[in-house]
């Protein structure tokens, strides 16, 4: 009888720890509006591409990175990202286009929904680099 009432508690114990777990987890959604560049804007070599998005949501937000990859092949031509908290986040940023060839880019924005980044949310915009 004793082994059968530990035995249930354990379980109890242990079915109220996974509920406490997903607990933790956000569901909630952010809305981000990538402002620019715009989808097929073109830039010239050695122009400064304004980079500005803004970030919504109803629950806190932890911090967001920025991307500039080729797309041809996911190389990396710029990166940053800031640690913040708020329901409302703003990125400003500038890279000056130095590519050597005519390239596609690809600029992701994403977000992280909780403290660990383990949850996030992405979008993305595509536009063209110049090499003179």
């Amino acid at each position: 009888m004793k082994k059968s009432l530990l035995l249930a508690l354990l379980a109890l114990a242990t079915g109220m720890s996974f509920f406490a777990c997903e607990k933790d987890k956000h569901d909630h959604e952010a809305e981000i509006t990538i402002l620019s560049p715009t989808a097929g804007q073109t830039f010239s070599l050695n122009q400064t591409v304004s980079i500005q998005a803004d970030i919504t949501s109803e629950e806190e937000l932890h911090g967001w990175e920025i991307t500039l990859k080729k797309k041809s092949d996911n190389t990396v031509l710029y990166t940053t990202d800031e640690h913040t908290h708020g329901t409302s986040l703003q990125i400003r940023e500038q890279w000056v286009n130095n590519v050597t060839a005519h390239t596609d880019v690809v600029l992701e924005v994403k977000v992280a929904l909780d403290h660990t980044s383990s949850e996030t949310k992405t979008a993305t915009v595509e536009f063209h680099c110049h090499p003179n």
